[in-house]
């Protein structure tokens, strides 16, 4: 007799992501257990998305929303750590995204749809009402996207730098044959003006 498979929803899938990640199953402190968790997270947002697609994984990372939301409202005495805790995940998510865009370009696909779908939220936290009343909130929501604007600004400039390298290095390389020919041609006249200038005719006889 053959059990059939159990079929879950993404939000069930990614909510059990997050029952794990709040009982620190990926580390002790805080960002270990963020880094661990951004990996993993990281290999279930790309099951995700070549599952269901984009729309799938844009449920996938709404949950952040959710958890948020929650940690919000949550006792006092609990709250700064677990909003701490989110943010901590999510930023350690952007560099797991990064990493992947930079030194495996066959994923690309992958880390630029996280990237924006965190932009994206990042975005409703800091222009949507539902945290109007939680300024902690939006400031870290906030601090997050400047540090993710200036990697980027770094990122563009070594790219603008490095093109000027090749470009440099371009003309350097076509400029080679045209001096040695220049040089070749230089000397051939030279040479040729010595021996006029050297030549001596017979006297007449």
């Amino acid at each position: 007799m053959h059990t059939a498979p159990v079929q879950v929803t993404v939000v069930e899938y990614v909510s059990e992501f997050f029952r794990k990640y709040k009982s620190r199953a990926y580390g002790k402190s805080i960002s270990v257990n963020a880094k661990g968790g951004a990996d993993a997270l990281m290999g279930m947002l790309k099951l995700v998305l070549s599952k269901g697609g984009r729309e799938e994984l844009r449920i996938a990372l709404h949950c952040f929303k959710d958890q948020l939301t929650a940690a919000v409202n949550s006792a006092p005495a609990t709250r700064s750590q677990q909003v701490e805790e989110l943010f901590a995940l999510l930023s350690a998510l952007v560099d797991a995204a990064e990493r992947l865009r930079q030194f495996s370009p066959v994923k690309e696909g992958l880390s630029a749809a996280v990237l924006e779908e965190v932009r994206w939220r990042l975005f409703r936290v800091l222009a949507g009402d539902g945290f109007s009343e939680a300024p902690d909130v939006r400031r870290r929501a906030l601090d997050l996207v400047f540090l993710s604007h200036m990697r980027e600004a770094a990122e563009l400039q070594q790219q603008q730098q490095r093109h000027k390298q090749l470009v440099a290095g371009g003309a350097a390389a076509a400029a080679g044959p045209a001096a040695g020919i220049a040089a070749g041609i230089a000397a051939a006249n030279a040479a040729a003006a010595g021996f006029t200038v050297g030549f001596v005719p017979h006297p007449k006889l």
